[in-house]
C-alpha cells in the first residue's frame, strides 16, 4: 500500500479545491505562493535554491500576506538528488525538482508513496494562471518537448515503488495519469 502525499502548486482554483479536500490527505507538502493557502498544514514547503538569497532571509512580503505565524515553516530548499535526478540545461523546473525531492527521500525511508499533484498544471494559457492577486506566474524555461521527457523519466526512476498521479483538470499537459475521481478537480 502507497502512501498518499499531496503536493500544492498554485493553480488558479487552489484555495476552492484545497477548501473541499484539504484533510483528504495526510502528507502535504507545498510550492513557493501555495504556501499562503496550506498554512500551517504542510509537512515541506519547497521553494527555488535562490528564494532566500534574493530575499534576504527576511520573508517580509510572506508575512505581510499570512502573517507572522511563519516562523514556524519547514522550507525545502536544496534537494535530496539521490538516488535519483534529472540533468536539464535550462536550470530545471520547481515541480521537478519538489517530484524528486519528494519520492527520493521516500526511496531512502523505504516508503512507497502515491504522489498526488493539485495545483501544479504548468498550463499558463488562460488569462488567470495563479490564484494570488499580482505577480507573475513562475516562467515555463524548458521547452515542452524536454519538460514532458523529464517528467517521463521522473515516472520510470521511480516506478514500481512510486506512483504519480494529477488531481488538476483533465485534459492536462502532464503526463500522470488522472488521480481518485473524488479529490480531482472540477470546474465549477
Amino acid at each position: 500500500m502507497r502512501h498518499k502525499v499531496l503536493l500544492v502548486g498554485s493553480g488558479p482554483y487552489i484555495r476552492e479545491w484545497w477548501a473541499l479536500h484539504k484533510d483528504k490527505i495526510g502528507e502535504v507538502s507545498c510550492m513557493n505562493t501555495a504556501i499562503e493557502v496550506v498554512g500551517a498544514r504542510h509537512h515541506r514547503w519547497y521553494l527555488s535554491s535562490d528564494f532566500m538569497h534574493n530575499r534576504q532571509w527576511t520573508f517580509q512580503g510572506m508575512r505581510e500576506r499570512i502573517g507572522e505565524h511563519i516562523l514556524g515553516l519547514r522550507i525545502v530548499a536544496s534537494f535530496l538528488s539521490t538516488p535519483h535526478w534529472y540533468n536539464c540545461p535550462y536550470d530545471g523546473t520547481m515541480l521537478l525538482n519538489s517530484i524528486y525531492d519528494i519520492l527520493n527521500r521516500a526511496t531512502v525511508g523505504e516508503t512507497p508513496v502515491e504522489l498526488n499533484l493539485i495545483g501544479c498544471d504548468l498550463d499558463y494559457s488562460q488569462p488567470k494562471t495563479h490564484f494570488y492577486e499580482g505577480g507573475t506566474p513562475d516562467p515555463k524555461r524548458i521547452p515542452d518537448d524536454v519538460l514532458l521527457g523529464h517528467m517521463h523519466k521522473a515516472m520510470k526512476d521511480f516506478s514500481p515503488m512510486h506512483k504519480i498521479v494529477n488531481l488538476g483538470p483533465q485534459p492536462s499537459f502532464l503526463p500522470f495519469e488522472p488521480g481518485d475521481p473524488e479529490l480531482s478537480w472540477k470546474h465549477t
